[in-house]
């Protein structure tokens, strides 16, 4: 029998991740109320979220900091990603309007770490956790406020460029993939290199289990505080 928890709902989220994921995107917020992350997915394997499901009559695709009314109809999570729901097939997602900057900071973690550290991949530092320790994750997705992170853009042989993130947070120094989708976008015409960011707020997500029997930590979301306050898009 289903519980309270599984009957449908309608959720407004900040969006504070439109991520690259399996041709599709992953897309989640928190619920300015509760503070609680919501993922909503679709019923595919992978749950991605393609771009006829999550466009909105007003604003078409959703943009970090849009708030989003989207009507979520089962709790679906998958080991950790306890953050999982469900969205109501043929119900649009409605954009109502923007948050601010203080109002995204305010919803800020403090987390003591970004999971289990001390286990890299090729390219990374502390971008693993070990499958074998997959018992010992209780989340998925995070959200940090930091002074300064540091952007790698590297060729790929697809011709796109390869985007970084690097920063330290309690520490401890992480050189993370980025697949937040607007920023990899323009990360393309910026050019190979190495630039900073100043203050920023980083969402960062912890995928299933990689080829290399790992899990891997990405930067799903980057909101920068000068351009929001520019007004840039």
């Amino acid at each position: 029998m289903a519980g309270v928890e599984d009957a449908m709902v309608t959720k407004l989220l900040v969006c504070l991740a439109n991520s690259y994921k399996h041709g599709g995107r992953c897309v989640a917020g928190i619920d300015p109320e509760t503070r609680t992350w919501f993922r909503p997915v679709s019923s595919r394997l992978g749950g991605e979220v393609y771009e006829r499901d999550r466009q909105c009559p007003v604003g078409g695709e959703p943009r970090l900091l849009d708030r989003l009314s989207v009507m979520l109809s089962e709790h679906c999570p998958y080991e950790f990603q306890r953050e999982n729901w469900l969205f109501e097939d043929h119900r649009l997602w409605m954009n109502m309007g923007r948050a601010g900057w203080d109002e995204a900071c305010s919803l800020a973690q403090c987390p003591e770490t970004l999971w289990l550290n001390g286990c890299d991949s090729d390219r990374g530092v502390n971008n693993c956790v070990p499958f074998a320790q997959k018992d010992e994750v209780r989340d998925s997705l995070k959200l940090i406020h930091l002074d300064e992170v540091g952007i790698k853009v590297s060729p790929r042989l697809d011709g796109w460029h390869r985007v970084r993130a690097t920063f330290q947070y309690g520490g401890i120094e992480y050189t993370l993939p980025v697949t937040d989708s607007e920023f990899v976008e323009r990360a393309q015409t910026s050019g190979t290199g190495e630039y900073g960011l100043g203050e920023s707020l980083l969402t960062v997500s912890l995928t299933g289990k990689y080829k290399d029997n790992n899990l891997h930590k990405l930067v799903a979301g980057i909101v920068e505080r000068s351009r929001q306050e520019t007004g840039a898009t």
